[in-house]
């Protein structure tokens, strides 16, 4: 199986994750959930609609994200980019809770190239956050509600 039949297998349940190919760790993690989700620390709320997410345009736009360790503070500019970058996405998927993919969802998944040797341990051994980088841009038809209580709505 070359790394995209690998990738597919992994995606449909046929085979687990992680799978070591050629010097790469393949590893399907979870990109995204829809409906509510709140980032305490943020004091943030997102709302993410089935039928706005789950489609081909969202799965092209996560194609070959970076997938890094801990969310920069501002920006992934080209530091935090070398600092923090340990692969990429390299196949995304919609998917059951678990990670198998299906046409209902309600997450979006990927199967992405590790190359990172230390996190690849890291990930082993221990439940991390690795993150695609993604932007929240009003210019994309996003919109931010700022309620009463100090917090945010992201839309």
């Amino acid at each position: 199986m070359n790394e995209l039949e690998t990738a597919r297998a992994i995606a449909s349940g046929q085979i687990s994750s992680p799978q070591m190919v050629a010097g790469f760790a393949l590893w399907a993690i979870r990109i995204t959930s829809t409906g509510a989700a709140e980032r305490a620390h943020l004091n943030e709320k997102v709302w993410r609609p089935a039928d706005v997410w789950l489609n081909e345009e969202t799965l092209a736009r996560i194609a070959a994200l970076p997938v890094i360790f801990e969310h920069p503070d501002g920006l992934l500019d080209s530091k935090e980019y070398v600092a923090r970058t340990v692969g990429t996405v390299q196949f995304a998927y919609i998917a059951d809770e678990a990670g198998v993919q299906n046409e209902i969802g309600p997450d979006i998944w990927a199967v992405c190239r590790l190359y990172d040797a230390d996190m690849i341990n890291a990930l082993a051994e221990n439940k991390l956050s690795t993150s695609p980088s993604v932007v929240f841009n009003a210019s994309d038809g996003n919109e931010t509600i700022n309620l009463d209580d100090g917090s945010h709505v992201l839309l």
